[in-house]
């Protein structure tokens, strides 16, 4: 019987490495969820009561882990060349560069970053404490690229910063299933016996969780929700309020929900539990799909090498904070909703960044609007704005204005007659070049999706050579921005080395013209190429959803990952 093995990923990055990785070992029956500190240590909790006997992790992550539970424990350790990996990404990023970590990362790290003379300052911490402050003392001396582990890389990310994951490669996690297999025999036996316990206790279908006087769980049940909404010191003081009243209740909301929690004090055996009801509502800021609310906690990243770029940002850092609206033009691609959240994060930082869709949007419903606690609209497809309706929607933006809402604008062409002497005060008008009249900064964009790529989806590329960055700059992108983010997608998740090399590029170029020219997919080349090539097409039409691709191509998301990692 294979071992049941649930691999904790602190970082969804993680997880195509370690689907590749884990056809090699057979013996281990792996299920991979993702899971950073708490959230990996409810996800164990939750895999040592469903039966699992090994639990894989990383860091952090699988240090809290081993507190939670009883069975094996495998910590996934950074290798040398996880490190060397890293750091060569980091090389190619602008601006004064940090590692912080504890001491076993950043020993290491120093001694490569010394041998291959590196710009990479290196700062140790002995606790997780120390990260947060660290991190905003190293903004302030202008630092602008963090490396780190997961709570380096969010402590960057909320700071503004740009931060870059030291990844784990194939090495360390084939060496976390080798120990995997070894430790489990050890394990075994109290694993048998949990499994027992477990379904003994498994009774209600409803979110509960039961605590002892000393706040440990000892059964919890979820349905509507995954863990508990309320953190460790959140639920210590709601136990705590319970065995002084008896019972006692609490609203926690959530994103688009809000829980109803419920407490009451149970005795059994002369001994007392505290047992706690979670019950799902609906939020009421969950509406309509033309609006949409974001938070914006990190800067976004703007590549602008291109006077036309530059030309776009300073107009932006001058207008800050004196002008209220902003109107974007620019062809479909160009980078109209980047740029958007860039200037609400420059003239707010605070509240949501709300996308209001007026293609879509039911005009009677408008104020909705006012009822979410945001503080930049973003009125998106303006140009479809029926001319019947546009002194209304000229009143609708006063009304912004005078609920102190930042306002921006956007239109795939200019919309004659939309500022008019009432807004003329309070407006910028911004018009963003295309890909072709900016291309000095596709070598930027290049090295930046590579980057994001690797960090979001964790394909292998790390760099791209000069040479190939001089083939995309001569090439045509018509749709812009985001037709060079599709290409370099394409490009990293069908390469499995750690450079792109200028025939990787001038191949997939050649590709794409003739696709286009016979307004079909190329049939040259083996059959595997021309599958290849029908699954990136399928892909592209369906913006890259893996499921809706996977149903269209008749086969399982499983099938379609294996296929686009060959």
């Amino acid at each position: 019987m294979a071992i049941k093995t649930m691999f904790i990923a602190p970082y969804p990055s993680m997880v195509p490495l370690v689907e590749e990785c884990k056809a090699d070992y057979p013996a281990l029956d792996i299920q991979i969820k993702v899971g950073n500190l708490e959230e990996g240590a409810e996800i164990a909790k939750w895999a040592e009561k469903n039966g699992y006997d090994v639990i894989i992790s990383r860091g952090g992550t699988a240090r809290m882990i081993k507190s939670f539970v009883s069975i094996s424990v495998i910590d996934v350790h950074l290798s040398g060349y996880d490190m060397l990996r890293t750091l060569t990404l980091a090389n190619d990023f602008q601006g004064k560069k940090a590692l912080v970590g504890f001491p076993n990362i950043t020993i290491g790290a120093q001694s490569v970053i010394d041998l291959l003379e590196l710009p990479i300052h290196v700062y140790s911490i002995k606790s997780a404490r120390e990260v947060d402050p660290l991190v905003r003392n190293l903004k302030n001396d202008g630092f602008e690229v963090i490396l780190g582990d997961v709570v380096t890389v969010e402590a960057a990310n909320k700071n503004g910063l740009e931060g870059i994951l030291i990844q784990s490669g194939r090495e360390a996690v084939f060496e976390a299933f080798n120990n995997a297999q070894s430790e489990y025999e050890f394990h075994h036996r109290n694993q048998t016996l949990i499994k027992l316990l477990t379904k003994v206790l498994q009774l209600k279908k409803q979110d509960v969780l039961i605590l002892n006087t000393e706040g440990d769980p000892v059964y919890e049940n979820w349905s509507e929700l995954q863990s508990s909404p309320l953190s460790i010191n959140e639920l210590k003081e709601f136990k705590d309020e319970v065995e002084e009243k008896g019972r006692t209740t609490r609203t926690v909301q959530l994103k688009n929900k809000q829980v109803e929690v419920i407490g009451e004090l149970s005795k059994s055996a002369s001994r007392s539990f505290t047992v706690i009801f979670f019950t799902v509502r609906e939020h009421l800021e969950h509406h309509h799909k033309w609006l949409r609310a974001d938070d914006v906690i990190q800067r976004p990243v703007i590549i602008a090498e291109s006077p036309g770029m530059q030309n776009v940002m300073n107009l932006i850092q001058q207008s800050i904070p004196k002008q209220r609206v902003y109107v974007l033009y620019g062809d479909k691609g160009t980078g109209k909703g980047l740029v958007s959240q860039f200037i609400h994060f420059e003239q707010n930082r605070m509240g949501s960044f709300v996308t209001v869709d007026m293609k879509h949007c039911e005009w009677e419903r408008l104020d909705g609007v006012f009822k979410i606690s945001g503080s930049t609209i973003n009125l998106t497809n303006i140009d479809y704005v029926e001319p019947a309706k546009m002194e209304k929607l000229k009143t609708f933006i006063r009304s912004l204005l005078k609920h102190s809402y930042t306002v921006i604008l956007t239109s795939n062409v200019q919309v004659p007659g939309l500022i008019d002497s009432s807004l003329e005060n309070d407006a910028v008008e911004l018009a963003l070049p295309t890909l072709n009249q900016r291309k000095e900064d596709i070598k930027g964009l290049a090295t930046y999706f590579i980057a994001h790529f690797h960090q979001n989806l964790g394909t292998h590329p790390v760099k791209i050579r000069e040479k190939a960055n001089e083939v995309l700059i001569e090439a045509d992108w018509d749709e812009n921005v985001a037709e060079l983010k599709r290409f370099i997608k394409s490009l990293v998740l069908a390469e499995k080395g750690y450079v792109i090399e200028e025939d990787h590029v001038q191949n997939a170029l050649q590709v794409r013209k003739e696709a286009i020219s016979k307004g079909n997919i190329p049939l040259h080349g083996t059959l595997e190429e021309i599958e290849q090539r029908v699954i990136q097409k399928v892909l592209e039409e369906e913006s890259y959803n893996q499921s809706k691709a996977a149903k269209r191509l008749g086969i399982n998301r499983s099938t379609l990952w294996r296929k686009l990692k060959k």
